[in-house]
């Protein structure tokens, strides 16, 4: 089987824009070619973006804005990361934002939302419409832009993995999906978001669930999550298999085998 992570490269077209207008700063870069790229920025006390991305040919769009702004005199301004990324014949892309600030009565800082993919040989696609302010964070996909497929994040490939998480920072308070096999495979979530009181992964938000696990081929996933005080989870259409080790914790795994498998309205929250 082939490594699912390629060396280093040659040379990338890219773009790297940073502007402020009606005092938000803007960060955006863009990039096309065979190799590697890689993205980050900082809103001081706001959030902390980064993206990661090697293939045979990559292609995509990453632009991060800090509104410079302080609601409610928190001192933490509302930030966003939009990422649009492909790779094609083998590659990875991970993306990430964290956030560093918190508004006082809100916990701590420290969340994060992870999207990653990995194909030996095929494609793979990931979009993430992140944004932080001093409550909280959240990953929406409802009503935004989506990959080419129209899911969250895709793969194909003799080897692939789909990985997404949504982190409180704090120990044992996390929930996260991962698919891995051969063929193809697709994740769609309309909403996910994190504070220091716990966690949803693919519901909240006021939007229906609409997550969706798709896959053809041969592989397995992995869905769950733990959290200190109370756990939810949900899953209709075809059974998420798993056991419940206590009120607070949950793992599901599964293997398949064929074409057109899915798992349907898939969500996970927790509470602190």
């Amino acid at each position: 089987m082939k490594k699912l992570l390629l060396g280093t490269a040659i040379a990338l077209a890219l773009g790297v824009v940073t502007s402020s207008a009606f005092a938000a700063t803007t960060s955006s870069s863009t990039w096309s070619g065979g190799g590697t790229f890689v993205f980050s920025a900082t809103g001081a006390n706001g959030s902390t973006a980064a993206l990661n991305t090697a293939g045979g040919n990559i292609n995509g769009s990453a632009t991060y804005t800090n509104q410079e702004n302080n609601p409610y005199a928190y001192g933490v301004p509302n930030t966003s990361f939009n990422v649009n990324a492909t790779v094609g014949n083998g590659g990875m892309i991970s993306s990430s934002l964290t956030r560093t600030g918190s508004g006082s009565g809100y916990g701590a800082a420290g969340q994060s939302i992870v999207g990653q993919v990995g194909t030996s040989d095929g494609t793979g696609a990931l979009v993430m419409n992140a944004s932080t302010n001093y409550a909280g964070m959240q990953d929406v996909g409802y009503g935004r832009p989506t990959t080419a497929g129209g899911h969250t994040i895709d793969a194909s490939g003799t080897a692939y993995q789909i990985n997404y998480s949504v982190n409180t920072g704090a120990a044992n308070n996390n929930g996260g999906v991962s698919v891995s096999g051969s063929g193809s495979a697709s994740i769609t979530q309309q909403y996910s978001g994190a504070s220091a009181n716990g966690f949803n992964l693919a519901n909240g938000g006021g939007i229906y669930t609409g997550a969706n696990i798709a896959a053809s081929g041969t592989g397995r996933f992995v869905f769950g999550g733990a959290a200190t005080s109370s756990l939810t989870v949900v899953g209709s259409g075809n059974t998420l298999p798993g056991t419940v080790a206590n009120p607070a914790s949950f793992n599901g795994t599964g293997t398949f085998s064929g074409a057109n498998v899915s798992w349907t309205n898939y969500a996970i929250s927790g509470n602190n």
